[in-house]
């Protein structure tokens, strides 16, 4: 029985390259983050990406506020006499890294709550050569966004709301929460490289679905075409069987920027999937004179790939890379950016609705 036939999950599309930041060198110089909460849970740290730290590093200060009726921070931390707060100091050898900060007291949130996440400078030299970047969005920003959460920046007590996806985190002792992007980059290779093919390790979650097949899949990807044959291979494995595959002929030039492209499998060769099994997508060349280029993101811990919102909501998801057919090796804090698209889901064993996926469309310019 297909109940569903068609959906998306997944991010694919090119976002700009570079980390928006703040610079903070003024005592009266805040950044915020607007979110809302997805889940009733215990938040014990809050998170941000660090760019750069100048000189020694004040001390400051990260909490929770509320938003007020302009859509900004209210001013006073949560908590009362026991604020959901930390104060900090910043290390230079943690520039162009993502950092946690414990509270001193954590907060339970609800889902839906609304909440500002707020960082501010409380005391120590802070001037043009003591002072610290941080980074208000992430370099996964779709152009044109404008929406829900957002980042704000105050100057001498008046916030700027931005039009930008913020770069931000809450996390619990077993769950993160927000997109906690480390870093952003790029793999090149051909197929002379060791490794010589990429993609990603992927679970459908147990419950979604009794089986579901996979009819494209989408990577962000460009390769140059110089020479003749199946200049790029699209394929679904489970572990190292092969389950079906796809190769396409290049349009011929050379690398430029990658950007989102799609994928489709044969009708005739789709595989039924079923939840709790890894599988694994890939992208590879055969021709020694194609060199394939895909864009990808890492996290500083498997916990905040797996709770990244731009990523893919509950599902196991994870960077996997081999060489000439061996074996898999598989990195749990990153993934190739993809998108697949999942025909005939079909209802879990025992009747009932199929289980709610999150479907992204990705906000932006294709």
């Amino acid at each position: 029985m297909a109940d569903l036939r068609t959906t998306i999950v997944g991010e694919f599309l090119a976002f700009q390259t570079n980390y928006t930041n703040l610079t903070l060198d003024t005592s009266t110089t805040f950044l915020a983050f607007i979110v809302q909460a997805e889940e009733a849970a215990t938040i014990t740290e809050l998170g941000f990406h660090q760019a750069l730290l100048s000189g020694t590093s004040p001390t400051w200060k990260i909490g929770f506020q509320t938003r007020g009726a302009d859509g900004e921070p209210d001013g006073t931390y949560l908590g009362g006499g026991s604020e959901q707060s930390a104060s900090f100091t910043i290390s230079g050898a943690n520039d162009n890294s993502w950092i946690w900060i414990t509270l001193d007291n954590s907060r339970a949130v609800t889902r839906g709550e609304i909440l500002c996440i707020v960082i501010e400078y409380v005391s120590g030299t802070i001037d043009g050569s003591n002072n610290v970047s941080l980074s208000r969005t992430s370099q996964r920003t779709p152009a044109g966004f404008w929406g829900f959460p957002y980042s704000a920046n105050a100057s001498a007590g008046s916030w700027t709301l931005q039009d930008d996806y913020p770069c931000w985190g809450m996390k619990t002792s077993s769950r993160s929460y927000g997109d906690m992007l480390d870093g952003a980059g790029q793999t090149t290779f051909d197929a002379n490289d060791s490794p010589d093919e990429h993609g990603n390790a992927f679970t459908i979650p147990d419950g979604v679905s009794e089986t579901a097949q996979i009819i494209g899949v989408g990577f962000v990807l460009d390769w140059n075409d110089l020479g003749a044959g199946n200049n790029l291979i699209l394929a679904l494995y489970n572990d190292t069987t092969l389950l079906q595959e796809v190769s396409l002929e290049g349009r011929g030039g050379s690398i430029a920027a990658e950007s989102g492209q799609m994928f489709y499998f044969d009708e005739a060769t789709l595989s039924s999937l079923n939840p709790g099994t890894q599988y694994i997508v890939s992208c590879r060349t055969d021709d020694t004179s194609v060199t394939i280029s895909m864009r990808q993101d890492s996290f500083s811990a498997a916990q905040d790939l797996a709770g990244c919102s731009l990523a893919l909501p509950g599902w196991s998801v994870a960077h996997a890379e081999r060489t000439n057919g061996g074996a898999w090796g598989i990195n749990t804090s990153e993934y190739m950016r993809m998108r697949l698209i999942i025909k005939d889901i079909t209802e879990p064993s025992g009747g009932g609705l199929v289980q709610r996926q999150s479907i992204h469309t990705n906000i932006g310019t294709y």
